[in-house]
C-alpha cells in the first residue's frame, strides 16, 4: 500500500491499494504456450475515496474492498498494552512528583536569598 499525502485540500482525497491476484488460466486439456497466456500474478488496483472519512470510516471501507477480516489482540497482547498504560501512568505520576520537587526547591531557594539578602542589610 503506498500513501502519497499533498497540502491542496482541494484535490481528490484517496487511497490506493495495490495487490496481486493470480492470472486466470485456461482449463483445456492442451496447455497453451507461455508466451500466449501469461502465468504469473496480475497487478490489481483499487481506490477509497477517503474525504471526509473518520479514521473509523477509512478503515471499514479498507475491510470491505481488500475483503480483509480484522484481527483481534491476543491475551499477551492485551497484557502489553494493560502493563503500557501502566508504565504511563507511573510515568505522569513520577513526572507530577519531580514538578513538586523543583518547586519546593525554588521556593527554599529563593527563601535562603531572601534571608541572605535581610542578613546582608542589617549588617
Amino acid at each position: 500500500m503506498t500513501v502519497t499525502r499533498h497540502l491542496d485540500p482541494s484535490l481528490p482525497a484517496t487511497l490506493t491499494i495495490f495487490y496481486r491476484q493470480p492470472a486466470v488460466t485456461s482449463t483445456t486439456a492442451s496447455p497453451s504456450p507461455p508466451s500466449v497466456t501469461p502465468s504469473g500474478p496480475r497487478r490489481v488496483e483499487k481506490a477509497i475515496d477517503i474525504k471526509n472519512l473518520s479514521e473509523a470510516g477509512i478503515l471499514q471501507q479498507l475491510l470491505l474492498e481488500t475483503k480483509a477480516t480484522p484481527c483481534e489482540p491476543t491475551e499477551v497482547e492485551l497484557q502489553e498494552l494493560r502493563e503500557l498504560e501502566e508504565q504511563k501512568e507511573r510515568s505522569r505520576r513520577d513526572s507530577e512528583r519531580s514538578l513538586e520537587v523543583r518547586r519546593q526547591r525554588k521556593r527554599e531557594e529563593a527563601m535562603l536569598k531572601a534571608a541572605r539578602g535581610e542578613v546582608l542589610q542589617t549588617a
